[in-house]
């Protein structure tokens, strides 16, 4: 018995067909909930100071902004240290549960869809309460993922660095006008994981940080009760109106349930306990100085801005310059076209001017040469007729 038949013996799911390139997927053909089969692996999990400087490059910070400054030192105190983390195969659901899989459960729950959605119905990736959501996968006797595997599926692997892969800024607005679970799944990620800027439950408790988190790839947990951590995020966000909002969409970023209304997507997973391997750990470098790298990123944005700042004095001072010669020196041109009002644009030869002389015997003509001088600024200069020269 082949890999792929083992998995629909032991778990009544139905094998799709293939696709060049893809993980298999497998269907609960009474929902139609997909599950891809994710290879086991290790991985580092949580953000570097140098990850972290290369997310803020990304989503355009502003050194000078204080309020960003420490939102950002947070964030990143929050996915550290980082650590390595070895994760056994198991079947991740390719989009969070849909309205119509919890409607299908018969448990009464209610559920909602995020306020900037133009698609609202039963197909969109359904937003419920903890308590709901553990009630929901109990009734389907699927798991809810928890925060390694989210993150480890989020970096396929541990290659990307965004939530929806290398399009994020275009996944996440597309997702929030549009968060429907269909067969497309545009703007899954590379191994097909549809939805994870969405913001999901995981089945961890929260906690500060990493400190004393298991590197076994299982669920962190000190008490029994229903989860409250929170992954992905960025289209709870979007649009964004800062960059502390905009790297929510990283996949190191993390938060607890008191970050949104208490409200957020479950994704179910099923594992496999009978396909265990060995993986070798990684080796997580050394800390690296949190202040020190993005303290050099600050002195490089800092400088660019300074760059620009005088690129643009620059600029002003020569557009003066251009304007103040030629209001003092006179210039041909030729007529361009001619209103009915008697106002002539008069093409210059660096750019169109306007001359109103609704007074002047006989009317210009178009092509007309005229001798002009600027007298006005504007979007189109304002001329003053010196002589018609034909």
């Amino acid at each position: 018995m082949d890999l792929d038949a083992k998995i629909e013996h032991e778990t009544g799911l139905l094998r799709m067909p293939p696709k060049r390139g893809a993980l298999s997927t497998f269907i609960h053909d009474a929902t139609g909930q997909q599950f891809v089969l994710i290879p086991g692996g290790s991985f580092l999990m949580g953000m570097t100071a140098s990850e972290m400087a290369a997310a803020l490059r990304e989503v355009s910070y502003d050194p000078d902004i204080e309020f960003w400054r420490a939102n950002h030192r947070a964030t990143y105190a929050r996915a550290t240290p980082v650590h390595s983390v070895t994760v056994q195969p198991f079947l991740c659901s390719r989009c969070p549960l849909a309205g119509s899989v919890i409607d299908a459960a018969g448990t009464g729950t209610s559920w909602s869809v995020h306020e900037t959605a133009e698609h609202a119905g039963p197909s969109a990736a359904a937003e419920l309460r903890a308590e709901a959501t553990s009630q929901v996968l109990a009734h389907y006797g699927w798991d809810l993922i928890n925060e390694a595997q989210w993150e480890y599926v989020a970096r396929c692997g541990g290659r990307d660095e965004w939530a929806s892969g290398s399009h994020w800024r275009k996944a996440v607005e597309a997702l929030t006008a549009n968060p429907r679970c269909s067969d497309t799944f545009t703007y899954a990620n590379r191994w097909g994981i549809w939805g994870l800027a969405l913001g999901e439950w995981v089945a961890d408790q929260w906690h500060d940080d990493y400190a004393g988190a298991p590197s076994d790839g299982s669920a962190w947990r000190d008490t029994s009760g229903p989860p409250g951590a929170v992954r992905g995020g960025g289209v709870l966000h979007a649009p964004w109106q800062d960059s502390d909002e905009a790297i929510s969409s990283h996949v190191a970023a993390r938060s607890g349930d008191g970050a949104w209304r208490g409200v957020f997507r479950a994704r179910p997973v099923i594992p496999l306990p009978w396909l265990r391997a060995e993986f070798p750990p990684m080796s997580a470098s050394e800390p690296i100085d949190y202040a020190a790298v993005v303290g050099e990123l600050e002195h490089e944005l800092r400088a660019a801005k300074a760059r620009e700042r005088e690129a643009s004095r620059e600029r002003s001072l020569k557009r003066a310059e251009v304007q103040r010669s030629l209001r003092e020196d006179a210039q041909r041109g030729s007529i361009r076209s001619v209103g009915d009002d008697g106002v002539y644009i008069v093409k210059l030869a660096a750019a169109n001017g306007i001359l109103r002389r609704p007074d002047i015997e006989p009317p210009m003509r178009a092509g007309e040469i005229v001798t002009v001088r600027v007298v006005g600024s504007g979007g189109v200069p304002e001329l003053s007729l010196v002589s018609r020269d034909s």
